[in-house]
């Protein structure tokens, strides 16, 4: 499988700094794991670090380079939760 890069949308401080001012959890954890990839961490690490499936991983870094930081806030859909 070949490793998802993240794009260079933000440094490591923004995003340390929005970690740090943040209340929502799942948002947190998301931020963690683009920051983890952006300091060189494998997959296997981050889900290590993170606990947390190589399907999220993947799927939070495809978001964040498509999207930025609004892709990995949560949505409430009226009735289904979006991972």
């Amino acid at each position: 499988m070949k490793r998802l890069e993240v794009k260079d949308l933000h440094t490591i401080d923004e995003l340390k700094r929005e970690i740090r001012n943040t209340k929502d959890g799942r948002y947190s954890l998301r931020l963690r794991c683009i920051l983890l990839r952006k300091e060189g961490k494998s997959t296997k690490e981050i889900q290590e670090t993170l606990l947390v499936s190589r399907e999220f991983i993947a799927r939070w870094i495809r978001r964040y380079n498509e999207e930025g930081l609004e892709a990995l806030k949560y949505r409430y859909t009226g009735g289904k939760r979006e991972i």
